[in-house]
């Protein structure tokens, strides 16, 4: 089955997605944990992409986990009312953000949405509907974190005093990817599989492959080739067209550094960096206070497009949205803001169409 559920846009595993083991070895109480949803199969794992935008399937993981301790004992048959769901959801809303009740609702809906489509179906229907369990995207807390010129210009002094033996010389590398999420509005995902060869120096472009994008589409990002991104791309051609941009020192592949990140903002702000234990982790409480993802940078970066005057179909394209709603709930644009903006369009037509005359 193509497109439905977790297995979206690739085939769901030889049998409906249960081992024909499972199927006959199982007890025949049609369990969850027995018959039909074995949430997430080890032996298919590297068939599994992600669900509701979510951006991996260990954080999926996570999100299945706290489904099954909660339904996991229960007959399938309990998935089709909204009645256990729901306690669920009051359940799991205690000591939770709303975005994230949403995006564990969001997995379990697409896990039965698959099941509802196999041969033979494991659901004959869904609790999600209007009169059932609903996901409200509304509900939750829209982020606005701005990165401001000065916080920038601190952020980029860190990486500096992070070139050291203290914090293993990740500070160029950083600097990098500061100044690389700013200029190519990339998610950190995209922007760690930028490769030498994805760089297009006569259009002076960088190729975002649709295998590495969010939407699975193909697209291109312009940059300045007299702008600060440009020395970093053409250090970094030498490496080697395979090479990564945003990867270790040598050019290999880098999926994290969070570690990193989580320094560099301690010693931007001013804070210790030392742990209480190796191995541990930096102070929570002073990053909370902070309160800057990296995620952020994305949204400052297309924050100062949409301020330089730059459409929002563009903005709407560099970042990879499908529809144009998403880009404006994350520019946090009003219909105001649209509403000033055309005036001005408006008022230039006018004075040029007098001029014509």
């Amino acid at each position: 089955m193509h497109g439905i559920g977790p297995y979206c846009g690739h085939d769901a595993p030889a049998g409906g997605g249960v081992a024909a083991d499972q199927r006959t070895a199982e007890p025949a109480d049609d369990r969850i944990r027995g018959r039909g949803i074995r949430w997430l199969p080890r032996r298919n794992r590297s068939n599994y992409v992600e669900a509701e935008g979510l951006k991996s399937a260990r954080t999926i993981s996570g999100h299945v986990k706290a489904l099954k301790s909660s339904l996991g004992d229960l007959p399938v048959a309990t998935l089709e009312k909204p009645t256990e769901i729901m306690r669920f959801k009051a359940a799991f809303r205690r000591g939770h953000e709303v975005a994230t009740v949403n995006r564990v609702l969001g997995v379990l809906r697409a896990a039965i949405n698959w099941g509802r489509f196999q041969d033979p179906p494991l659901l004959s229907t869904t609790p999600f509907h209007r009169f059932g369990v609903s996901i409200r995207s509304r509900d939750e807390t829209k982020r606005d974190r701005r990165v401001h010129r000065e916080e920038e210009k601190a952020l980029l002094a860190a990486c500096t005093t992070m070139n050291s033996a203290e914090h293993k010389w990740v500070g160029p590398a950083m600097h990098d990817r500061i100044i690389g999420a700013l200029e190519t509005c990339c998610r950190q995902g995209e922007m760690l599989r930028i490769q030498n060869n994805h760089v297009d120096w006569s259009q002076h472009q960088v190729v975002i492959p649709g295998a590495n994008a969010k939407d699975s589409e193909n697209r291109r990002i312009p940059f300045d080739p007299h702008g600060r991104l440009a020395p970093i791309l053409k250090r970094r051609a030498a490496l080697g067209p395979y090479a990564f941009v945003f990867g270790s020192t040598e050019g290999e592949f880098q999926d994290s550094f969070k570690t990193a990140w989580e320094s560099l903002l301690l010693v931007a702000h001013g804070h210790d960096t030392k742990r209480d234990k190796p191995g541990s982790r930096v102070d929570r409480k002073k990053l909370k206070q902070i309160d800057l993802h990296w995620h952020d940078l994305r949204h400052e970066g297309a924050c100062r497009l949409l301020a330089d005057g730059v459409d929002i179909r563009i903005i709407q394209l560099m970042l990879g949205h499908s529809d144009i709603k998403t880009t404006q709930r994350y520019l946090n644009i009003t219909d105001e803001d649209l509403r000033r903006a055309l005036t001005g369009v408006w008022e230039r037509r006018r004075q040029l169409h007098a001029v014509g005359q």
